[in-house]
């Protein structure tokens, strides 16, 4: 008896982390389209937006490219509007002054 009600409590237990984190607050990305003009911001404003970047690439003269990537509702980082790519371009001082983004819904 005392086995089944110890089994009945971990069941109860994990049915309640279950929901907890099923309805957690998520630390979600804006989508792109509510994010306004991404020129002028900065990339850690970027990061905090869309969470780490799939990729970063940093040339010789300081200018720094960052990718972000998420398909099939699966990121790494924060989570995505299905299958968004965002490409930024940084100048030196880390400001973004061009990027391109393909959203499929």
């Amino acid at each position: 008896m005392g086995i089944i009600l110890f089994i009945l409590a971990l069941i109860v237990i994990l049915i309640v982390i279950m929901i907890k984190m099923l309805n957690a607050p998520k630390k979600t990305m804006k989508t792109i389209e509510n994010s306004g003009d991404l020129r002028g911001k900065s990339y850690n404003e970027l990061c905090e937006m869309f969470g780490k970047p799939t990729s970063v690439s940093v040339e010789s003269n300081g200018e720094k490219s960052a990718y972000w990537c998420k398909t099939n509702g699966f990121q790494i980082g924060h989570a995505m509007s299905k299958d968004t790519t965002i490409y930024a371009v940084f100048d030196s001082n880390g400001v973004c002054y061009n990027y391109s983004y393909e959203s499929n819904r």
